[in-house]
């Protein structure tokens, strides 16, 4: 035995009593042979702390206020659209209260009024204005007719009238022709300045044109100015046989209805010269006689 060895005090245990303090190690607890250093535990969120889930309640009340949402605004939609068909289709809001004439002086504006038909009191966008139309257009001193209306409750008529070109001598008086060589309406005198016409007959405002008169009233109204005030009458036996007779008592064969402005220039340098009968049928080999 060294001597170091014997010097050293003897080592007390320290679970008895009167051991050293300072010389016991500390030991863990093991409550358990099993390691559950590694699990994690478990612990309530205190209340009012965010969780990773989102509560239940919201997320169900969010569609149902969209759907509520989205059903009220097409109820108001539809009440909107169906207040405004009411307004414009049945109200009396938005209908005629006045049926304005113009640009007639024969037929009067009484006359249109009554052809047209309008009633007071129908909705603006109901009237058929094309059948008001076709109707004043129904008068034969009428040639054409167009109907607006405005948010006023006014509807406008506005007539255009036929004008006469010649003019037709029969039993019943004279027969004023228009340049659609349409018969519209009858006078007991000639109107001044217009050239008689020599044909078969005249159609009437409500059936075709005839073929003759219409070429006769297509050489007169494409006569220049200066010649038309010339003619005291345009006769024709067919469509391509026209005579016009001017007031000095000469006489033109003019034909066929064609080559109009060619026989027109040829046949005003003609004039210039003495003669009788003037024949521009072939305006390319006009003669006088």
């Amino acid at each position: 035995m060294s001597p170091s060895t014997g010097n050293r005090p003897a080592r007390r245990d320290p679970h008895r009593p009167g051991g050293s303090g300072r010389e016991r190690r500390a030991t863990p607890h093991r409550g358990n042979a099993q390691d559950t250093s590694s699990t994690p535990r478990r612990t309530t969120p205190p209340p009012g702390a965010r969780t990773g889930r989102a509560p239940r309640g919201p997320r169900l009340r969010q569609p149902v206020r969209g759907a509520r949402r989205r059903v009220l605004v097409a109820v108001l939609v539809l009440v909107a659209v169906s207040a405004a068909a009411w307004v414009l289709l049945a109200s009396s809001l938005l209908a005629v209260d006045e049926v304005r004439v113009s640009g007639t002086v024969e037929p009067t504006a009484e006359e249109v009024r009554v052809a047209a038909a309008v009633r007071p009191g129908t909705p603006l966008l109901r009237l058929d204005t094309a059948a008001v139309e076709h109707r004043v257009q129904g008068l034969r001193r009428v040639s054409g007719a167009e109907v607006s209306r405005s948010l006023t409750g006014t509807v406008e008529v506005t007539v255009t009238e036929r004008i006469p070109v010649a003019v037709l001598p029969a039993p019943d008086g004279f027969h004023l022709v228009d340049a659609t060589a349409t018969d519209f309406a009858t006078e007991p005198d000639p109107p001044p300045g217009l050239p008689t016409l020599r044909v078969p007959r005249v159609a009437s405002a409500a059936s075709a044109t005839e073929p003759t008169t219409g070429a006769a009233v297509e050489v007169l109204t494409g006569l220049p100015q200066s010649l038309r005030g010339q003619m005291r009458a345009v006769a024709a036996s067919s469509p391509v046989d026209v005579t016009l007779l001017l007031a000095d008592g000469r006489e033109v064969r003019w034909g066929a209805p064609d080559q109009g402005e060619r026989k027109a220039a040829v046949l005003g340098a003609l004039l210039t010269q003495p003669g009788q009968v003037y024949d521009v049928t072939s305006p390319d080999l006009p003669t006088i006689s």
